[in-house]
């Protein structure tokens, strides 16, 4: 139904307003009531360029969309007259996880509970994959085939489209990080084009699935499925969203502070395996640069990498002088900032964990992201060069793009089977560049 045949008089008249009120107030109730809706509308309307625009309204009948106003308008009873303006918000600190609990029909399509497990397990097996065996694709196509066929045969459950980009996410960045970028038997030309390869494979799939939502999303969903889907779109737009915004901001920073992120000179680089003499420890980590107080914050460098290694599966220790120097660098002697600077919320953080004991004890999930990113940032600098590493990103962000649009098909089979084509079409390719093998049907 075109939203412009929609009955917005009828609307207001039979679920907003209340009856037996005078004349006059119901008058005004009823002016301010059509304005909201038409604003909505507004919004929704393709090209509106307002996230309502990705909801496929124009594909129900007036009682579902009716459904669907209800639900946003009770939303702005509970959480405020702005909640339209947040969704619109690239914000992974949003409260998208309240808003889409207070959907009635919620517990019919979705179980947080069910498969969590499962995708955990697949996720940490790709990576033992990736890690210990490389090159070994065909696991990796098996492990996706045997995911795939699971999910298809098993009732749906709408949180395991995200479980499952997730894993996508996860093989395609750890199999570019582990068999390219820090593969010594490639040659940096050679690694530099083997992404712009996989790039293109990114940039096809992006097309397709945008041609495939331009003819027609939504066609076929009910109206409570569609609602879910959407409100998941939104936490996965503001994840992926979110990290594009950090990877662009260190990228800046790379810029603007070069002298700090320059290539690693010989006599500062260290590995794993590295001895350093306590003596030139602080040499070493901060590259013959003076730091004021280089004691104290080199003892809470240790403690973050403790708490990160023993608690968030980070592979680091404390006595290892590589992750000292990544972590000491990232967090004190690096500029740049997310809301606050890396030391003042790893200061906050390690406050509230001594105190609590809780591991997840971020202030901001962005900052979070934003520390874990650093981080990685790093590795990758002592390891294998920035330029690898923002290459690695061009491509990340390109990825995220293509992995967040799958929740706008929304039909749970086509975005199960999208993700497994995704998948399938990354893996072909990387065996292909990396190992001569043939694509595999």
């Amino acid at each position: 139904m075109r939203i412009s045949d929609f009955d917005i008089s009828s609307f207001i008249d039979n679920e907003i307003l209340v009856k037996g009120k005078e004349e006059h107030q119901y008058e005004d109730r009823k002016a301010s009531s059509y304005r909201q809706v038409k604003d909505l509308f507004k919004k929704c309307s393709s090209g509106s360029g307002h996230v309502l625009g990705d909801f496929p309204i124009e594909r129900f009948n007036g009682d579902e969309i009716s459904k669907f106003l209800r639900y946003i308008l009770r939303l702005k009873d509970l959480y405020g007259r702005e909640i339209v303006s947040q969704m619109d918000k690239v914000n992974i600190n949003s409260e998208s996880d309240k808003w889409i609990n207070v959907y009635e029909a919620l517990d019919d399509y979705v179980d947080d509970m069910r498969n969590s497990g499962l995708f955990k397990s697949c996720v940490l097996l790709s990576r033992d994959i990736i890690r210990k065996r490389p090159g070994d694709y065909q696991e990796l196509i098996n492990l996706n085939q045997e995911l795939f066929v699971y999910l298809l045969s098993e009732p749906a459950n709408l949180y395991d489209i995200g479980r499952y980009l997730n894993f996508s996410e996860n093989i395609i960045l750890q199999t570019v990080i582990y068999w390219i970028v820090s593969n010594d038997g490639v040659d940096e030309t050679m690694k530099k084009d083997f992404i712009i390869e996989l790039e293109q494979v990114i940039d096809d799939l992006d097309q397709e699935i945008s041609f495939v939502i331009s003819e027609g999303n939504g066609a076929g969903v009910n109206i409570d499925e569609a609602i879910i889907i959407f409100m998941l779109y939104l936490k996965e737009r503001n994840y992926f969203g979110e990290y594009v915004k950090i990877l662009n901001k260190l990228a800046k920073e790379e810029l603007t502070d070069s002298d700090f992120f320059s290539e690693v000179r010989s006599c500062y680089k260290v590995d794993k395996d590295s001895v350093v003499d306590e003596k030139m420890i602080q040499d070493v980590i901060t590259e013959g640069r003076p730091e004021y107080d280089f004691d104290r914050k080199l003892t809470e460098a240790r403690e973050i990498i403790r708490v990160f290694g023993e608690y968030l599966s980070r592979a680091a220790h404390d006595d290892n002088i590589l992750d000292m120097k990544v972590y000491f660098r990232e967090i004190f002697l690096s500029k740049s900032k997310y809301t606050r600077q890396a030391k003042s919320i790893m200061r906050k953080y390690l406050a509230q964990y001594n105190e609590t004991g809780d591991v997840a004890s971020f202030e901001l999930d962005s900052e979070s992201l934003f520390i874990r990113e650093k981080i990685n940032r790093g590795y990758f600098r002592e390891c294998g060069g920035l330029a690898s590493y923002n290459e690695k990103n061009v491509l990340q962000v390109k990825l995220f793009k293509l992995l967040q649009k799958v929740h706008l098909l929304y039909c749970y089979d086509e975005s199960i089977k999208f993700i497994f084509a995704i998948n399938m079409h990354y893996l072909n390719r990387i065996s292909d560049l990396m190992f001569g093998q043939k694509e595999k049907k």
